[in-house]
């Protein structure tokens, strides 16, 4: 019973994840996406090389498929994203929100913005109220 008291605050985290998800950030192309929780200077959660990335203790989960690069959010605070082409390509995003009940409440999307090698784009702020918009952020040598 001791075991079972010692992980029950884990098996609450995860039994919230399985029940709802606040926002769906969903990218598509060859790119590497690093995820920043609100005045942090370290990402949160990436992709590089098709590989997802957590940072232990976020409430985010990561899935690769194919060129999509998924990031599923469980809790309502800001985040910002950076997305770094390795590739050219267009770049699409597609960024749902759902209420408490589950389900979908909005849904903005991102159509065949250019892409080349080194090109990055930025959103900050990923509920509707602050908006989420994708500011160019031209050709950098470091993705991160």
């Amino acid at each position: 019973m001791k075991d079972n008291e010692k992980h029950r605050d884990l098996y609450e985290q995860y039994k919230r994840l399985e029940e709802w998800q606040a926002r769906k950030y969903t990218a598509a192309c060859p790119l590497a996406v690093y995820v920043y929780q609100n005045g942090q200077q370290d990402p949160v959660a990436w992709v590089e090389d098709n590989q997802p990335v957590c940072a232990e203790g976020s409430m985010i989960s990561v899935i690769v498929q194919g060129d999509q690069k998924i990031f599923l959010f469980y809790d309502n605070a800001q985040y910002g994203f950076r997305y770094v082409g390795n590739g050219a390509g267009n770049l699409d995003v597609t960024i749902q929100e759902f209420d408490q009940a589950g389900a979908l409440a909005r849904t903005v999307a991102y159509i065949a913005l250019p892409l080349s090698v080194g090109q990055a784009y930025t959103s900050k702020g990923t509920k509707s109220e602050e908006g989420n918009d994708l500011l160019y952020d031209g050709v950098e040598a470091n993705g991160r």
